[in-house]
């Protein structure tokens, strides 16, 4: 496996790239091309790199995507595109492996699992990581056990990089109930897990 860049010798942690290793171990065994929806700077993107063909990676955010392309130029396989991932003009039927990792929420749900699907091969794997809005005693369970486990990671993995760009958030409207609901109904046969740190992830494979 190809080695990574230097500029992610140490990607910061944060309740995304906490669970980047357990998205790789999720990859189809056919890796030609994927597809990062929501990249931001790009450390996801890159990771993937190693592992597939190309990489296209898509963000709204300017600075971020100037970030990327400035800072990983050297990867002629890894893309970043400035846009709307609803409407970019991809390609239909394109993509072995797409990621969402905490972007859905910004999207209409159901016109992005739409243009998701879409874009996949027969065979190929779409991942969400997802963010949810707390409701009911499960969410306040789950929620307490990862508040000390946070403040023990941010420690133990140091300061923020420096250069970093500070992305704009939004927080999720939807509960967990709502999001399994909307999965049943869009993802007939996909993997549904709870996760740490106000997590969920979706793993789908289109047939």
């Amino acid at each position: 496996m190809a080695s990574l860049p230097s500029a992610l010798a140490s990607v910061p942690w944060n309740h995304n790239s906490h669970y980047y290793d357990f998205i790789l171990s999720r990859l189809p065994t056919s890796r030609g091309k994927a597809l990062d929806v929501g990249c931001g700077e790009g450390d996801f993107a890159v990771m993937l790199g190693p592992h597939c063909e190309e990489v296209d990676a898509i963000d709204l955010d300017h600075w971020a995507i100037q970030f990327a392309r400035e800072h990983y130029a050297d990867l002629d396989h890894v893309r970043f595109h400035l846009g709307s991932f609803l409407q970019y003009p991809f390609r239909d039927s394109h993509y072995d492996f797409i990621c969402m990792i905490s972007s859905l929420h910004h999207m209409d749900l159901e016109k992005a699992i739409a243009k998701a699907t879409d874009l996949l091969r027969t065979g190929g794997v779409l991942f969400i990581l997802g963010c949810y809005r707390e409701s009911g005693l499960t969410d306040f369970i789950y929620g307490s056990a990862a508040i000390p486990l946070n403040m023990i990671y941010s420690l133990l993995r140091g300061p923020k990089q420096e250069g970093v760009i500070e992305m704009v958030t939004a927080p999720a409207t939807s509960t967990m109930g709502q999001i399994r609901k909307e999965m049943h109904r869009l993802l007939p046969g996909h993997v549904f897990r709870r996760h740490l740190f106000w997590r969920y992830s979706v793993e789908w494979r289109k047939t």
